[in-house]
C-alpha cells in the first residue's frame, strides 16, 4: 500500500486497524523476504552459469579426445 498506492504508514495503519508499529514491522519483514528471495534467484542464476561453463569444458575435452583417437 505504501509503495503502490503511496499511502503513509499512518494511513495504512488506520485503514487496516493496526498500530503503526505493526505496519513498520511487517514492511521490514516483507523487505527482508524479498531480499532473501532475490539472493536465492541470483545464486540460482550463478549456478546455472557455472553448470553451462562445466558442460562446455567437458564437451571441449571430449572433442579433443576424439580428435586424438582419429
Amino acid at each position: 500500500m505504501r509503495r503502490v498506492e503511496g499511502l503513509s504508514q499512518q494511513e495504512i495503519a488506520r485503514r487496516m486497524n493496526l498500530s503503526q508499529h505493526t505496519i513498520q514491522k511487517q514492511v521490514a519483514r516483507g523487505i527482508k523476504l524479498l531480499l532473501a528471495q532475490l539472493g536465492r534467484e541470483e545464486a540460482d542464476e550463478d549456478g546455472v552459469a557455472d553448470q553451462k561453463k562445466k558442460t562446455r569444458s567437458v564437451e571441449r575435452d571430449h572433442a579433443a579426445a576424439k580428435r586424438k583417437v582419429h
